[in-house]
């Protein structure tokens, strides 16, 4: 039994609602304190697009030591933990959508593969970053350039993952919509046929 399998003996909404609860717990954690630690003027180079190696030496300097030290404490420990929470819950979500919609069996169930895809990427750019940031003041081409590729595959990885949520979501509403629409027609329709029946 593959991975995936697995995950999918194990996949529950409860399992994916505990999941996501860590997920949001740390992301909390990273954006609304580690973050502010980091600078309260300058984006975190994770989130940043377009990224080049005048504009990453550019944040590492200007947030200054103490900003760098926070930065890759942070890139180290909670940001390591991040990819984990939320590779698991957005699988098991995107899992429980496929059931929901009968898709499960079909080859639409790789896509709950993407997760953990996104973070591999995602753990690579850290590696990155935190290399980066203790070698600093030390310039290395390769690895900004090795960065703004992760980088940008992250953002790309992250749209797709979103495209892929938000469409199983509408694809399931639309499958109940027409479902329940089934079963009212079809429950008028016997109705129908018992009036009929009983007319002398």
């Amino acid at each position: 039994m593959n991975m995936l399998d697995r995950l999918i003996r194990f996949s529950s909404w409860k399992t994916m609602w505990v999941f996501l609860s860590i997920n949001f717990a740390i992301q909390a954690i990273i954006i609304l304190i580690m973050y502010p630690l980091v600078s309260t003027v300058y984006e975190p180079l994770d989130v940043q697009m377009n990224l080049n190696s005048q504009s990453i030496y550019s944040f590492l300097t200007n947030i200054g030591e103490l900003g760098r030290y926070y930065y890759g404490l942070n890139e180290a420990t909670f940001d390591m933990l991040f990819p984990i929470a939320y590779s698991l819950a957005y699988s098991l979500l995107l899992i429980q959508l496929l059931k929901t919609t009968d898709l499960i069996n079909t080859k639409l169930k790789y896509v709950a593969l993407l997760p953990f895809l996104l973070a591999l990427v995602d753990v690579i750019e850290n590696l990155h970053i935190v290399t980066l940031i203790y070698s600093f003041p030390v310039k290395n081409l390769l690895l900004t350039q090795g960065l703004a590729l992760v980088n940008m595959l992250k953002h790309v990885l992250t749209a797709s993952l979103l495209f892929s949520i938000f469409g199983l979501l509408i694809y399931t509403v639309i499958i109940k919509m027409i479902l329940n629409n089934s079963a009212s027609i079809s429950i008028k329709l016997k109705a129908s046929l018992l009036r009929i029946r009983r007319r002398p």
